[in-house]
């Protein structure tokens, strides 16, 4: 059985994450990078320990720039007409089982959750096994870019082999789930109806 689970700042399971990331860079890139996104959604078996089988690291566009935008000449927010706060990266991702499929199932899970959520769009910074991994699962997806190393966030953060993989920059629009068809809509109550004023 698998259980897909947060990991936040500063909770149990958080720091074990980045150490497993970091290694996973270090083996397959000799890089060793130090990911701190907003929380990490990891695919674990019953038990809901970290590392688990597979994680990825979420970063929302209202945090701050994205590591993704760095690359980028034009903020997402602009190029695309969306509010921050509707924009969420997927960065730090890591399968610890090669060939299980346990990074394709979560990252499927992971966008469909988002896209649940209503966030408007998803960006990625990703190698070409990983835009192999997404083809399948969205119907839309813009390559915005190589992703140069001379831009990177922090040029002191050793990324070893990485950049010879030539990663991309990847974005899709999320559509609306059908959910929200149903979704209440939430208006400001109109005078007549607000509550009277008590003294």
């Amino acid at each position: 059985m698998y259980i897909v689970r947060n990991f936040y700042k500063g909770r149990p399971g958080y720091r074990c994450l980045q150490e497993a990331v970091r290694a996973h860079y270090l083996k397959h890139y000799d890089a060793t990078p130090e990911p701190q996104p907003d929380l990490f959604v990891c695919l674990t078996g019953s038990s809901g320990g970290a590392p688990g089988y597979a994680c990825a690291g979420i970063t929302y566009g209202d945090s701050g720039k994205l590591f993704s935008e760095y690359y980028l000449d034009t903020p997402l927010d602009q190029r695309y007409a969306l509010d921050r706060g509707r924009i969420a990266e997927i960065g730090a991702f890591a399968s610890f089982q090669s060939g299980s499929g346990a990074g394709k199932y979560l990252l499927d899970n992971v966008i469909r959750t988002l896209a649940l959520r209503n966030f408007g769009l998803v960006v990625l910074t990703a190698t070409p096994q990983v835009r192999q991994l997404l083809a399948p699962i969205v119907d839309n997806l813009d390559d915005l870019g190589a992703a140069d190393p001379r831009r990177v966030k922090d040029p002191a953060v050793n990324w070893g082999r990485y950049f010879q993989q030539a990663p991309r920059v990847l974005a899709s629009r999320l559509s609306s789930p059908s959910a929200w068809l149903k979704a209440p809509t939430l208006l400001s109550p109109s005078p007549q109806h607000a509550p009277a004023a008590s003294v």
